[in-house]
C-alpha cells in the first residue's frame, strides 16, 4: 500500500484544550483518555483524491507518546486498552456485539502501556489496522476514546498504584498518525466481481 497516493493525517493530544467546549481545534478530559478534534476540512485533506473516490481506507500508522503512562493499576487489564474512532462514516466497520446492531464507533487498535515513565513509547501497526468509510459533508470532528478491555471506558483518570496510589494521572500526550487511501470505482466494481 505504500505506494498508492495518499493523504496523511496527524493527531496531536496538545492541540487540545482541556475540557473546553466548542474549543478551536477541539478538546480533551483531564485523563487524556477522550479527545476530540474538531472542524476538521475533508476536503482539503484528500486533495483532489475527495473528488475522483467515493470510500477512503483509514490506516493507522502508528501512536507515538513521549513517555509511557505510569503504573495505572493492579492488574494487567488496568495497562491493556481498545482505541474507539468516531466522527466519520464507517462503513461495516461498526457492529457491537454486546448491543446486537451497529453504532457511530469502531475499534481502531489495541494499545498498552508497559507502566514505565522511563522511554517514549511508539506503537507501530503496519497496516493491520483499516477503518473503510464514505464521504457524506466537508466537515467533519475525530473522536478517540479509550476503553478498557472489559468495555468500561476511561473518564474517571487512571488510577496510580505507585508514589501517589489512589490519585488519578492523566496518559502521556499522544500523537497519531494516520494514511488515508482512495478506493477508486474501478477498484469497488472489481472487488464487487469477486462476490458473484
Amino acid at each position: 500500500m505504500s505506494n498508492l497516493k495518499h493523504a496523511s493525517l496527524v493527531l496531536r493530544t496538545s492541540d487540545l484544550s482541556l475540557n473546553i467546549a466548542n474549543a478551536p481545534n477541539g478538546s480533551i478530559n483531564s485523563s487524556r483518555t477522550i479527545m476530540t478534534w474538531t472542524n476538521m476540512n475533508l476536503r482539503t485533506l484528500l486533495g483532489d483524491m475527495y473528488d475522483t473516490c467515493d470510500t477512503f481506507n483509514l490506516d493507522l500508522v502508528q501512536i507515538f507518546s513521549h513517555q509511557a503512562a505510569y503504573v495505572i493499576g493492579a492488574t494487567i487489564e488496568d495497562k491493556a486498552f481498545i482505541i474507539q474512532i468516531s466522527g466519520l462514516p464507517f462503513i461495516n466497520q461498526t457492529y457491537s456485539v454486546r448491543n446486537s446492531c451497529n453504532t457511530n464507533t469502531a475499534n481502531l487498535c489495541f494499545y498498552s502501556t508497559a507502566g514505565s515513565f522511563q522511554s517514549p513509547l511508539i506503537n507501530s501497526y503496519n497496516g493491520r489496522n483499516i477503518l473503510t468509510f464514505g464521504k457524506n459533508q466537508d466537515f467533519f470532528d475525530i473522536t478517540l476514546s479509550f476503553v478498557r478491555v472489559n468495555g468500561i471506558p476511561i473518564d474517571t483518570g487512571l488510577i496510580n498504584t505507585g508514589i501517589n496510589a489512589g490519585q488519578p494521572i492523566p496518559m502521556p500526550f499522544m500523537v497519531f498518525l494516520f494514511n488515508i487511501y482512495g478506493v477508486t470505482k474501478e477498484q469497488t466494481y472489481n472487488n464487487d466481481r469477486r462476490l458473484f
